[in-house]
């Protein structure tokens, strides 16, 4: 009787070259897939549980770290074995950066879009934090854990920071961003495993301020007898909350808001129309009386960064300079910036 027929062997090394010579194989093939189903399916890579980062409120002072510690397993129970895992993080609101959107819109301004890092570290085997890159996966392999960590404890730390000067470079707000957190382990390093979580934080920051500068006396010369004059003034506005209201006032000015030049001698109200714009190249086209005007301001430099960002128009109109006495006429305006 053939070898490879032999039911009474016991001996899987007789059999198996009979196996390999003669053309009935099926059998061994089924029997190999049968014996690797257990060690495969015990082939587990997991993150345990990882709750949000809730930063709280930042108050315009000092840097923000916050870490937690929680359980990556890398094992297969079927030989015993834990294996090496790694980690990166993802973004879920945009590619190329870690940050954290105003009001969670992705597509806010830069001084609406906070940036933020991550570092990892092993805690069983105490080595030092590495940054994060991302979408990359770390450089350094960590052993990982068995199911729930009972041996070793928790093995894993992320933690998650935010620097004073980006903190202070950015608008009141809350600002929030949604990541995914993936771990790579298991026997071949093959096996995928990710758990996503959000991290969000109130920006309150100093109380908000507002600076005007850059202001001069408006002169407008000696009047010809014809037409209107008109003289603009460029000035500076800086507001840490962007916005701010503006209004004007003077000792000439009437219950109506209107405005008036005096005759140093004659002791007559020359009528000066004001306006105003959040701009400069322009003259003013807002009508300022007794109302406040709403403008926008430079968040970012106390002194517009060199540059003039408001308008102040003043305007008298022929028929009133003709109707006044000759002389030499003057006020004193008062400019009030508020934040809005």
């Amino acid at each position: 009787m053939p070898r490879f027929l032999d039911k009474r062997s016991n001996a899987i090394s007789s059999s198996l070259p009979a196996r390999l010579k003669y053309p009935s194989i099926g059998a061994m093939a089924i029997a190999g897939l049968i014996l690797m189903q257990p060690a495969n399916a015990a082939n587990t890579v997991d993150i345990g549980s990882i709750a949000a980062f809730d930063l709280g409120t930042w108050n315009d002072s000092g840097a923000i770290t916050e870490s937690q510690v929680f359980c990556v397993v890398s094992e297969n129970s079927g030989n015993n074995k834990v294996y090496p895992y790694w980690l990166k993080v993802t973004s879920l609101d945009a590619s190329g950066n870690f940050a954290l959107y105003r009001n969670g819109n992705p597509s806010s301004s830069a001084q609406s879009t906070l940036n933020v890092s991550f570092k990892h570290k092993d805690v069983v085997a105490a080595t030092n934090f590495e940054t994060l890159q991302p979408d990359d996966f770390e450089s350094h392999a960590h052993d990982g854990g068995r199911i729930g960590c009972t041996t070793a404890g928790d093995n894993s730390e992320l933690l998650v920071e935010l620097t004073a000067t980006e903190l202070a470079a950015k608008l009141p707000g809350s600002y929030i961003g949604n990541f995914s957190l993936t771990a790579m382990g298991g026997v071949n390093a093959n096996q995928l495993n990710s758990a996503n979580f959000t991290v969000a934080i109130t920006i309150q920051g100093a109380a908000a301020q507002v600076k005007i500068s850059g202001l001069d006396d408006v002169n407008f010369g000696a009047y010809s007898g014809a037409g209107d004059l008109t003289a603009d003034e460029r000035f500076c506005v800086h507001s840490t909350t962007s916005s701010y209201r503006l209004s004007v006032s003077a000792a000439s000015q009437d219950a109506n808001g209107n405005f008036y030049l005096s005759g140093l001698s004659s002791g007559q109200g020359l009528p000066v129309a004001l306006a105003f714009i959040d701009a400069t190249g322009t003259s003013g086209n807002i009508p300022v009386l007794n109302a406040a005007i709403s403008g926008m301001g430079d968040s970012l430099s106390e002194n517009c960064s060199g540059s003039d960002n408001a308008t102040l128009t003043f305007a008298l109109n022929e028929q009133s300079l003709r109707r006044v006495a000759t002389g030499d006429y003057a006020e004193t305006f008062t400019i009030m910036i508020e934040p809005e």
